[in-house]
C-alpha cells in the first residue's frame, strides 16, 4: 500500500495515517526516514528553505508520530524509528540548518522514549554517518573532505545494523558504530575535536570566505 503524501504537510500526513489505520486496523512500526539535505553555508542558505528542511526533516516526525500515537497507545505496543544523523550528534560546517534539524530528532526523541516506554512504546533514534543514497550528487561529493568519502556503506548494511539495534531494544544507534568514537572525542578533547573537524571540512570549501 503506497500512499503519496508531502510530509512537511500536517493534513497530507493526518490523512495518510487515518487511511492505513483505517484499512489495517494497527500500525506495528513507523520509520521516520524522510529528509533532505543541501551543503551549503548557512551565509548563502535561503531562509526559505531552512523553514522549509525543518518541516520535512522534524516537523514531520512531530506529524507523523502524533497521528500514529493513539492506535499504538491503545494496544499498548508499537515501535518508532526516528532517523536522525551523526551531524544530530555533533554540528557540521556547511550544512548547519541541517544539523539543526538532526539534532531536534534526536531531542525528540530520547524525550520520547522516557515517556512511551511505561506505555509499551520504544522509540529508537538512529545516527547514520555516510550511507550511499541519491541525496550525494556529484556537487556534494565535491565539497566533502577524502576522508568521509573513504566511508560510505551500503544501504543493504546500514539497513540490517538498524533492524539489528532495533530487535537488541536499543535506544540509540550509530551506524556504522565505530564513528561513535567522536562523540567521546568531543566530550574528552573538546579542542582537538573542533581543530580537527576544522581542518577537514573546511579546507575544501571553495566559498568560504567569499
Amino acid at each position: 500500500m503506497v500512499l503519496p503524501a508531502d510530509v512537511g504537510v500536517r493534513q497530507q500526513v493526518e490523512e495518510a495515517a487515518a487511511r492505513v489505520l483505517e484499512r489495517h486496523g494497527r500500525l506495528d512500526l513507523l520509520i521516520n526516514n524522510a529528509g533532505y539535505n543541501h551543503h551549503i553555508l548557512f551565509k548563502d542558505h535561503d531562509v526559505d528553505d531552512i523553514e522549509h528542511m525543518m518541516h520535512v526533516n522534524y516537523m514531520s516526525v512531530v506529524y507523523w508520530t502524533k497521528a500514529v500515537l493513539p492506535a499504538m497507545r491503545s494496544r499498548k505496543e508499537g515501535w518508532i524509528v526516528n532517523l536522525s544523523s551523526v551531524a544530530g550528534k555533533l554540528g557540521q560546517p556547511d550544512e548547519a540548518a541541517y544539523a539543526a534539524t538532526k539534532f531536534a530528532i534526536a531531542g525528540l526523541s530520547e524525550s520520547l522514549s522516557y515517556e512511551l516506554d511505561p506505555l509499551g512504546i520504544h522509540v529508537m533514534c538512529v545516527h547514520p554517518a555516510v550511507v550511499k543514497t541519491e541525496m550525494f550528487t556529484d556537487e556534494v561529493m565535491a565539497r566533502m573532505p577524502v576522508q568521509a568519502k573513504r566511508s560510505f556503506i551500503d544501504v543493504q548494511t546500514f539497513c540490517n545494523a538498524v533492524l539489528a539495534a532495533l530487535e537488541r531494544g536499543q535506544y540509540e544507534v550509530t551506524v556504522p558504530r565505530y564513528v561513535a568514537i567522536a562523540y567521546l572525542m568531543r566530550l574528552v578533547a573538546p579542542r582537538f575535536f573542533r581543530k580537527q573537524t576544522a581542518r577537514m571540512r573546511l579546507s575544501v570549501l571553495p566559498d568560504l570566505t567569499t
